[in-house]
């Protein structure tokens, strides 16, 4: 991870790489924090849940003891790892899908750890040789696997004698990328908070809609007045509502 303090309201790369690392120690990141690579209110949970745990001052910032009693958290899971990206067949990001490290044998397969993928499409996975299916076997013989629900959507070849680190890369022949529409409907479930899609009034459509927009970079906007941000046009929020909202049982 970055070598640099972070706290509550930071967004950026060494957020991601936080939030990845938590999520690998079992801690739950809320998509919405994901999304906006944002230091929000449940990246600060959960790292202040694991520095409890780990004796060291529940303060919810990264700093210097935080960082390295996250590393060797993540080196006690195992010396390998396997990570990538899972796109869909034009090339975008497939959020939300599990991935599976396995170890083959001749007769017995071992899933050696999952993961899901975030909103970049990225996984790691880490394990021990004790998971390996033969004790005997000094390295892994190992696939990985991506599944949408049920749905195997890719599997890459076999990769013998896996080294330590291992870098695999999936693409699915399908088409759920990372389009605006796609990162939409993966992000509308906790944006919702539990109310039913059909039971939103038009207000809270335009609210939800304004909720998911993304960021403005700092190159955004030059030379145009501010805006209120949350009036969205009627054709995004009926997109909103005709669309993303059929994906979550509307």
């Amino acid at each position: 991870m970055s070598n640099i303090i972070l706290r509550s309201g930071d967004r950026g790369v060494a957020v991601v790489e936080l939030q990845r690392a938590l999520a690998s120690l079992g801690r739950t990141i809320d998509a919405g924090d994901r999304r906006r690579k944002l230091f929000g209110t449940a990246t600060a949970t959960a790292l202040r849940e694991f520095q409890a745990e780990r004796s060291l001052p529940p303060t919810a910032e990264l700093d210097d003891a935080s960082r390295d009693a996250i590393e060797r958290a993540l080196r006690e899971l195992g010396p390998y790892s396997v990570g990538g990206c899972l796109t869909d067949r034009e090339g975008e990001p497939i959020a939300g899908a599990t991935i599976y490290a396995i170890d083959l044998d001749l007769r017995r397969d071992q899933v050696l750890g999952k993961a899901e993928t975030d909103l970049d499409g990225l996984y790691e996975i880490r394990y021990s040789p004790e998971q390996f299916a033969r004790a005997e076997k000094g390295t892994a013989d190992l696939v990985v696997r991506a599944m949408l629900g049920d749905t195997r959507i890719a599997e890459s070849t076999t990769r013998f004698d896996a080294p330590e680190t291992a870098r695999v890369d999936l693409r699915a022949e399908v088409l759920r990328g990372g389009t605006e529409y796609a990162q939409l409907v993966a992000s509308i479930e906790p944006v919702l908070d539990g109310v039913t899609p059909g039971d939103l009034t038009e207000a809270e459509i335009t609210f939800v809609a304004a909720d998911l927009a993304p960021p403005k970079t700092a190159d955004d906007g030059i030379n145009e007045p501010e805006q209120d941000p949350y009036l969205h046009d009627s054709v995004l929020a009926q997109e909103l509502f005709d669309r993303a909202m059929t994906e979550v049982g509307a």
